[in-house]
């Protein structure tokens, strides 16, 4: 995501890892821009520290299959939402789970950002909802999202943006939580996506190792 915000963009970005190995993989093996800024440090520290503003900020935060709840909080939110230049956009990832019970923590996700002010659109990628990521657009004010820097294609037929909207009215939100630091309940609401989660990666990655001779372990 670093490389096609700097690259495709032409935007100067600033990636902010907790792990340092993940970076030194990153320039080994997944050609990171050396105009990226890294910075070694906890997400929520850092934008708790930081005297920047920007346009974009992306959170794609996991630890193991589960977002740690500090990072996706209304206190989080509410401060990257202060260090939003006019007209910013918050982009967080999460997994496709939006219905049903497996679905809750999704939808409180979404409960959480609107309860921070935010202006937000859900994005589910394609696919079913055990395949795809559910990306949540957020903003201090409603976006005009009919004109694209480039187009966008589906199935190689050109697209409307707003068209791959997800209604929230579709949404059943009684249930959604509002995730606060006091209140941390991500990682139990999210147990059940996570296992699924878990065992479907793990399925099709072991197959596909050892379909292609590629030994699991040395």
């Amino acid at each position: 995501m670093a490389n096609v915000l700097q690259n495709d963009l032409k935007l100067s970005v600033d990636a902010v890892e907790l792990d340092e190995r993940i970076v030194k993989v990153a320039q080994a093996y997944f050609n990171l821009n050396a105009k990226v800024e890294v910075i070694i440090d906890d997400a929520r520290h850092y934008l708790e520290t930081t005297g920047k503003t920007y346009d974009l900020i992306f959170f794609d935060v996991f630890k193991g299959d589960i977002p740690p709840p500090h990072v996706l909080s209304l206190e989080c939110f509410r401060k990257a939402k202060s260090l939003l230049n006019k007209d910013g956009l918050i982009i967080v990832n999460f997994n496709g789970f939006l219905r049903d019970h497996i679905g809750a923590p999704g939808r409180s996700v979404y409960a959480t950002l609107r309860a921070a002010g935010l202006e937000t659109k859900i994005l589910p990628t394609p696919g079913a909802e055990n395949e795809r990521n559910t990306l949540f657009l957020a903003s201090l004010n409603a976006h005009d999202f009919q004109t694209l820097r480039s187009p966008l294609f589906q199935g190689g037929q050109s697209v409307a943006l707003a068209s791959l909207f997800l209604n929230p009215d579709d949404l059943d939100l009684r249930d959604a939580a509002l995730f606060t630091d006091d209140k941390p309940n991500l990682d139990r609401m999210n147990l059940e996506a996570a296992n699924l989660w878990r065992k479907d990666y793990n399925a099709t990655y072991t197959s596909h190792f050892l379909k292609n001779g590629i030994p699991l372990f040395k």
